[in-house]
């Protein structure tokens, strides 16, 4: 049972559009959007401009399907 939701919810990520929203202190960075692919890989540089080194940073990974947007992870300080 399990392994079957699993599948079903790559299946749909594989079909969705992805990207990764990183946020550090009241800044907010989004990476390029990508479609159709089930592993993306981001090589992308983002720059957060004066915050303290000891901030916490969070990143989500987003997928918008056809239906809904859907969090598929997100870190926590």
């Amino acid at each position: 049972m399990h392994m079957r939701i699993a599948m079903t919810m790559m299946d749909k990520l594989a079909r969705a559009k992805l990207c990764v929203i990183m946020q550090c202190e009241n800044q907010v960075k989004r990476t390029s959007v990508t479609m159709g692919q089930a592993h993306p890989v981001w090589k992308e540089e983002v720059t957060f401009k004066s915050v303290q080194i000891t901030s916490d940073l969070q990143v989500s990974l987003r997928a918008l399907t056809a239906h809904s947007i859907v969090l598929c992870y997100q870190t926590m300080p």
